[in-house]
């Protein structure tokens, strides 16, 4: 993380991908709660995340 990112600029490389159907809300609050975090704007530059990282069991493999 660096100064002046959000949860959106961090989250989104993972959540953004073909693969997934999530609904973005509540991917951004697995983000939170596995990182003890209360308020998304008050993470701090240099802190690293837990990302979880789901699998879609219904996503087409080419």
């Amino acid at each position: 993380m660096q100064s002046g990112d959000t949860l959106v600029d961090i989250i989104n490389p993972y959540f953004m991908n073909e693969h997934y159907r999530m609904n973005y809300e509540w991917y951004a609050k697995q983000v939170l709660e596995l990182n003890n975090i209360t308020d998304p704007n008050f993470i701090k530059a240099g802190e690293t995340l837990k990302i979880p990282i789901y699998i879609d069991k219904g996503a087409k493999v080419n």
